[in-house]
């Protein structure tokens, strides 16, 4: 693998780590931020619902118009849809918080029903009691032909008894009804003395009329009692069924921001986590690839320097297969070639000074000899000049007084002086 494509790998690493942290941010930022406008578009929602449905019942409650009815089973239906899609998009642990809100829900619109079938009921016992009462105050009208003491206190106790009804329904005060209960059996009473006085049948039917007139509004008033009663049981627990339908929305939607904001914590920590480890890992290239960089060049660096000292015996042992690698294949050659011309230039000069020795006889032939030889070490040297000069390393002469005498073309491009 060549160096180039170790710092391509490392650089697409690093930019790898940055794009998963930006886009994981991104997304789950987006993902926090829709989840909470959905919980408080929720709880807007189911707000403006429950403030209606409070206002629509207080509303019957008020006129006992079954309008007003119909519209909080309205309202109900709307809050089933909207819980219900909330159900949809809610996470596992928290759909079983909405099965709650639905029970609950489902319980209080239960003990609706039940409160408006009972103000129907009720109702329906009023118009049944004013019908009564309307009968009955007819028939006591009839008894007035009879100018009797009896006949006047029927006709008086049941103008009492309609203004003590009137009273309780527009009060509900409980000595108005004790009143009419009071009140309805007296005439009851009185009617049935009318019937042990009068020996007229006519007179005597309609004296029994009065008595079952006023027993039997006796008996529905009675019981409209007891189902009033029954009424503020209702209402109790229709109440108490609200207030605990609106604890169950308001956990839930208290569930839910928690939940998010717990999101939202948990991707700062994964982004700072991803982030922290795209930091190191970029630290670790970094060294790593300094560590491949700057240790061969040490070894280079060496070498040169003990081939510059006299040292050809020097080698660099570089075992990548990148360009570093190749340098240092041709360095080694080069460090070879070199040697191997200094053996060939320190044998042959050995060999000159065995031939003067042999041949200082002859001082001609010596002469020409030490031509021949001079000519053969200028041809030597030429090489090595040669040699020296096409080497791709820089190398530098000195001379006894340090000083630069030589340097090759190779030196000339690394230090830039001719």
């Amino acid at each position: 693998m060549s160096f180039r494509l170790k710092i391509g790998l490392s650089f697409c690493c690093i930019l790898f780590l940055t794009i998963t942290v930006a886009v994981t941010s991104w997304w789950g930022m987006n993902a926090a931020v829709q989840r909470q406008n959905t919980i408080f578009a929720f709880s807007l929602e189911i707000d403006r619902q429950f403030n209606s449905m409070s206002h629509e019942e207080h509303s019957f409650s008020s006129t006992k118009e079954i309008g007003y009815a119909h519209a909080v089973n309205k309202i109900l239906d709307e809050l089933y849809f909207t819980i219900g899609e909330m159900n949809d998009k809610a996470s596992r642990s928290q759909q079983q918080q909405v099965e709650k809100v639905l029970g609950e829900l489902k319980h209080y619109r239960n003990n609706s029903s039940n409160f408006t079938e009972q103000v129907v009921k009720m109702e329906t016992m009023q118009s049944r009691m004013v019908q009564e009462s309307d009968r009955l105050l007819s028939n006591t009208r009839t008894l007035t032909s009879q100018k009797s003491d009896v006949s006047e206190e029927i006709i008086l106790q049941a103008s009492r008894m309609l203004q003590a009804e009137k009273t309780y329904m527009l009060t509900g005060s409980k000595i108005s009804a004790e009143t009419v209960t009071m009140v309805a059996a007296d005439i009851e009473r009185l009617a049935q003395q009318i019937m042990a006085r009068i020996d007229e049948s006519g007179q005597r039917l309609k004296a029994y009329r009065i008595v079952k007139i006023a027993s039997v509004y006796g008996d529905i008033f009675s019981r409209y009692l007891d189902e009033q009663e029954n009424l503020q049981r209702m209402i109790q627990f229709m109440h108490h069924s609200q207030q605990k339908l609106a604890e169950e929305l308001r956990t839930f939607v208290d569930t839910e921001l928690a939940q998010s904001q717990t999101q939202v914590k948990r991707l700062q920590l994964f982004s700072l986590a991803v982030s922290l480890s795209a930091v190191a890992l970029s630290i670790l290239i970094t060294v790593f690839l300094s560590d491949r960089i700057t240790r061969p060049l040490e070894q280079l660096k060496n070498s040169a320097q003990n081939i510059l000292n006299g040292n050809l015996e020097t080698l660099v042992s570089l075992n990548t297969r990148d360009e570093i690698g190749q340098l240092g294949v041709i360095f080694n050659q080069m460090t070879l070639k070199l040697r191997r011309s200094f053996q060939d230039v320190a044998s042959y000069r050995n060999h000159l000074e065995e031939l003067v020795e042999e041949r200082t006889i002859d001082l001609i032939k010596e002469v020409a000899d030490r031509t021949a030889a001079e000519q053969a070490l200028r041809s030597s040297e030429e090489r090595l000049k040669t040699i020296v000069d096409q080497s791709p390393m820089g190398i530098i002469l000195w001379n006894t007084d340090f000083q630069v005498s030589q340097w090759n073309q190779a030196a000339e491009k690394i230090f830039g002086y001719s």
